[in-house]
């Protein structure tokens, strides 16, 4: 797969699904082989300075690029969760 340029994306995690989405078009940008369950791997997603790389469904999304779900969070075991600023610290 081509890496694109760094892109700045816009990403929601919500713990309130399980699986990861991704924005048909943003997934076409990247011209990442589509399998038929719409799933593939994103590589050298860097959060944080951490890399990951994470299973996407393409989904029409509004507003966003990505969706993390439970199955990103659960792969990074504890963080920090401020949500009075609306952040995540993932140290």
């Amino acid at each position: 797969m081509a890496k694109p340029d760094n892109k700045t994306l816009e990403v929601l995690i919500d713990t309130g699904i399980n699986n990861n989405f991704i924005l048909e078009s943003f997934a076409s940008k990247l011209n990442a082989p589509l399998e038929e369950t719409k799933c593939f791997k994103v590589f050298d997603l860097l959060l944080q300075g951490h890399q990951f790389e994470v299973d996407l469904y393409v989904l029409s999304l509004c507003g966003l690029d990505v969706v993390f779900g439970m199955q990103w969070l659960q792969t990074l075991g504890s963080c920090v969760h401020d949500h009075k600023t609306l952040t995540m610290d993932l140290t």
